[in-house]
């Protein structure tokens, strides 16, 4: 069974602000994300100033090589970009249904 792993890199950010997160957001495209990385979107919760980047990688072992090869991670480098010190947490995947 693949472990598939779910980040979630959340914050609020000032709508005035809202640019420099969507500049700093790592991947402009699905060809620039390292294979590791299945996917990734930024998204807003509505109605509000909530956003959060929701990736899903490979496995645990993706991650934290990736945590470590890097000084600052790119969905938590968005956020500081928009003044934003964002809180991270990590989920386990029981079921991924992809349709792609």
């Amino acid at each position: 069974m693949t472990e598939i792993v779910v980040t979630m890199v959340e914050g609020e950010v000032d709508p005035a602000r809202v640019p420099d997160l969507l500049e700093a957001f790592p991947a402009k495209s699905v060809d620039e994300l390292p294979e590791f990385i299945l996917g990734t979107m930024l998204v807003r919760k509505s109605d509000s100033n909530d956003w959060r980047v929701v990736t899903l990688w490979r496995s645990m072992g993706d991650l934290e090589e990736y945590v470590k090869s890097v000084e600052t991670p790119g969905a938590k480098a968005a956020f500081q970009a928009a003044g934003v010190e964002p809180s991270v947490t990590v989920w386990s995947a029981d079921r991924v249904l992809l349709n792609t």
